[in-house]
């Protein structure tokens, strides 16, 4: 009994070596805002968000609104455009935390 409890082990062993133990995927937020102070006569409006060069959606934002994307940690390009074409953000790289989030605003001058 012994002997097999042992050549169980080993086996187990052996059929693990090497695989990589991942840890769990860290979430972090990206959240996106229009500026108060060059923003808040513009009332509300559509804006194109893009994460990446992706685009992630169009959403109506104003200086009291806001929008989130999850992302991983690390570097990103973050970069907008008013659907109306008065506006526009060119792709900036933004640094998000790991398991935190980074706020980014998007000013109307």
């Amino acid at each position: 009994m012994r002997r097999a409890l042992l050549a169980l082990t080993a086996l187990l062993a052996v059929a693990c070596k090497g695989k990589d133990v991942t840890a769990p995927l860290v979430q972090s937020t990206l959240v996106v805002q229009l500026e108060v102070i060059s923003c808040s006569v513009e009332g509300t409006f559509d804006v194109e968000l893009f994460v990446d060069h992706v685009s992630r959606g169009t959403t109506s934002m104003n200086v009291t609104t806001s929008s989130k994307f999850v992302t991983s940690p690390g570097s990103h390009l973050l970069g907008a455009r008013a659907i109306n074409g008065r506006w526009s953000w060119a792709a900036t790289t933004v640094q998000v935390p790991q398991g935190g989030s980074y706020t980014a605003q998007l000013a109307c001058r």
